[in-house]
């Protein structure tokens, strides 16, 4: 079987030389190189076809933003995955390589005292990312080839008819990207709430959500325990938290907890499209949206239970369709939707019956 070739780009030799072990490993996985800066490692490009890129954004003569820039002048589509360092500044640094074009990111362990756990977290971290990011290339490049079409734009004759009272996103790898696409164009007079759950670290939740926040008609926040959830307004799952609503009297009230992962998550799109399901029933929209894994999957089946719709990004447009994949080889999708188009399809659907 041929293996996944992976390059590491990083100007810490100890980093290289530990990511080198750590990677080689994965029988599936081969390291073909390292480069001690982006200069040296577009050299090695050509030569070594990587189908990863591992890379550290703090180096000598040529940065990772701007090796970024110069790997995507010559091919849109090699995974780049992102080693961050667990800080507001790395969070900062983060969404910046990710709005260059970066495909992922993994935070570094912040206990790098105990190299045994350093070395294990990051391995559990890295290693599933890099042959998640693969395999999603190699299908993607399988169906261009191919010419198969998906069956994205085709509405579904379950296709609801009720009015729309809350809007659900869930979203992990690739989701930052997604989430800065769509939220930005949903205009400020939008009627109802958004809830979102992102797969991401607490630091990182708060960080992204005041830069959504900056970027958008509408108010971005990260959520807290207790907030009243109010129209015109989205609403962020801190890290670590799963987020869930209640309706209490008249108002529907945001809560938090750290009960046990589901789906391997915490945040879990489970967990809180379940609490809406129960909450708003008929009247819930769901969107499923890139990112590995099956988290969303249960939660969009109690959202159709209850009546309410479910969209999810198309194939073509998302990172990684493991997510929007699974809801949608459930037959659980009213509707796929490629990411440019997903605003415009969130405001079509909650207009109907309204004014926006």
């Amino acid at each position: 079987m041929q293996k996944i070739k992976v390059l590491i780009v990083d100007d810490s030799a100890t980093i290289c030389s530990m990511l080198t072990e750590l990677i080689s490993q994965e029988g599936s996985l081969q390291v073909v190189g390292t480069a001690n800066n982006g200069k040296v490692a577009l050299s090695k490009l050509y030569l070594l076809k990587p189908d990863i890129i591992t890379l550290d954004l703090e180096m000598p003569e040529m940065d990772g933003f701007e090796t970024i820039e110069h790997i995507r002048k010559f091919s849109l589509t090699l995974p780049i995955i992102i080693l961050s360092v667990y800080s507001e500044q790395g969070a900062y640094k983060t969404f910046k390589a990710l709005s260059l074009g970066a495909t992922d990111y993994v935070t570094k362990p912040k206990d790098s005292n105990n190299a045994k756990m350093f070395r294990s977290e990051l391995k559990n971290k890295l290693i599933p990312k890099i042959i998640g990011l693969y395999k999603v290339q190699n299908i993607l490049r399988i169906v261009n080839e191919s010419g198969i079409q998906n069956k994205s734009n085709i509405f579904s004759s379950r296709f609801g008819m009720a009015k729309i009272d809350v809007v659900v996103i869930g979203v992990s790898t690739g989701g930052v990207n997604a989430l800065i696409e769509v939220i930005p164009r949903i205009p400020s007079n939008f009627p109802i709430p958004i809830l979102i759950v992102l797969h991401i670290p607490p630091l990182f939740s708060q960080k992204f959500s005041e830069r959504l926040n900056e970027l958008s008609s509408i108010q971005v926040l990260e959520g807290e325990n207790g907030m009243e959830i109010k129209p015109g307004t989205a609403y962020i799952a801190p890290g670590d938290y799963h987020i869930y609503i209640q309706k209490l009297q008249n108002k529907v009230i945001l809560k938090t907890n750290q009960e046990p992962l589901e789906n391997s998550c915490r945040p879990s799109v489970d967990v809180l499209f379940r609490s809406v399901a129960q909450t708003y029933g008929e009247n819930s929209l769901a969107i499923i949206m890139t990112g590995m894994g099956e988290d969303g999957l249960k939660g969009c089946e109690e959202i159709k239970k209850a009546g309410g719709q479910v969209i999810v990004q198309n194939k073509e447009s998302s990172i990684v369709w493991g997510m929007p994949g699974a809801v949608f080889n459930a037959g659980l999708s009213d509707k796929e939707v490629p990411l440019n188009m997903m605003a415009q399809e969130i405001c079509t659907k909650v207009q109907k019956g309204r004014k926006i």
